[in-house]
């Protein structure tokens, strides 16, 4: 071999050396990207799109809300949000889901007002952000149990309100309920009132709240506190358990009450509104909240909303109707004189009024009236 085929065949060697080394480069940094995901034509509900605000330009997409409504028992719902976020830090730290059901009962309304019962979770992988939230329904027949007798709406600082987005084209990757309830208190709360009139028009309303262990642990809850409606100037005329009474709010202490699992506490009160004072409330109507917190920063708060102007009716005294004698008319009425004829055959003098023999008047069967003389 010559020297010039000698040095061709070296930088042949280099080359090939260089291409492996190339090769092995380009397979490291391949290994070390993380996958990407397929584009997928998914649909998109239409409510779904988000307006970022200038320091989240980037981290929240435009049309990146997906939702799933689902049923946990009987009584329990809850609703799962992912959004679609590059931040590491909870982009939404204040939203809330309000819930109000299209047919209110006629005397009694409710809006819930949820913040995310667990804590937010994140997946880097596919950068989203997973919010639950976790409601009861005070009965088996109650509004708040079907999805669509519902109506969802998203509450943040980041974007206002906007309707709830209720389809999902991932949600296999949500967490359950059940999964987390080991080692995560969860708390619903509950609220109904009920309406007594007095005789003189005054309502006694009788409120109860209940508050259930979800979890599969013993946990106490932060704050129970029910705020009574503004306009009303008296005092709860009981309460039970007992609770600090300050600036027209009513406060229990969690930490008084350790819950078993699926274990449910009551809570109620009662008070007095005057006749007088119903006129006072728009709509006749009486409004309370009652708002309850555990966790971090979980909470429920339960807006109830209920008549009391059927209370405000006047009441006046009954009395006995005087009777009206209606007359039965007929075709044609005959009066029947019976007249004692006297001796003579001269025409009898008309008598006086004063003279008027007593007179006696009786129906027969035929409903002829007929008049007696003396």
């Amino acid at each position: 071999m010559t020297r010039s085929q000698k040095i061709f065949a070296a930088i042949l060697i280099l080359l090939g050396i260089l291409c492996i080394g190339i090769g092995i480069y380009i397979v490291i940094r391949v290994s070390q990207e993380p996958p990407k995901e397929l584009a997928i034509d998914r649909p998109r509900t239409p409510t779904t799109t988000l307006i970022p605000t200038e320091e989240e330009q980037g981290n929240i997409i435009p049309a990146s809300l997906e939702g799933l409504f689902s049923t946990t028992n009987s009584l329990i719902r809850e609703y799962n949000l992912s959004v679609k976020s590059k931040s590491t830090i909870n982009p939404l730290p204040d939203i809330v889901l309000l819930i109000q059901p299209k047919n209110n009962n006629q005397n009694e309304q409710i809006i819930l007002e949820i913040a995310p019962s667990l804590e937010p979770l994140y997946d880097n992988l596919s950068q989203k952000w997973t919010y639950k939230f976790v409601w009861e329904a005070p009965s088996a027949n109650s509004s708040l149990l079907s999805i669509n007798n519902l109506i969802f709406s998203l509450k943040s600082s980041k974007f206002g309100t906007i309707d709830a987005p209720l389809y999902c084209a991932n949600c296999e990757n949500f967490i359950s309920v059940s999964d987390e309830i080991p080692t995560n208190p969860i708390f619903t709360v509950t609220k109904t009132s009920t309406i007594t009139c007095s005789q003189n028009g005054d309502a006694l309303m009788e409120f109860k709240i209940r508050v259930r262990n979800i979890s599969a642990q013993n946990s106490t809850f932060k704050t129970l506190e029910d705020s009574l409606d503004p306009l009303f100037n008296g005092s709860p005329l009981s309460i039970s358990p007992s609770a600090n009474v300050q600036n027209k709010k009513i406060s229990w202490n969690g930490q008084n009450f350790t819950f078993s699992p699926n274990q449910v506490i009551e809570f109620k009160y009662s008070i007095n509104i005057p006749k007088d004072d119903v006129n006072i409330y728009p709509n006749s109507t009486y409004k309370n909240t009652v708002k309850l917190t555990y966790g971090n920063n979980s909470s429920t708060t339960y807006n109830l909303f209920t008549k009391i102007g059927v209370c405000s009716i006047n009441i006046t005294p009954t009395t006995t109707p005087t009777p009206t004698l209606t007359p039965t008319s007929a075709p044609t009425q005959f009066v029947t004189l019976t007249v004692t004829p006297t001796a003579m055959l001269t025409p009898t003098p008309t008598p006086a009024v004063t003279e008027i023999p007593r007179t006696s008047v009786y129906f027969t069967n035929q409903k002829i009236p007929t008049i007696l003389f003396g």
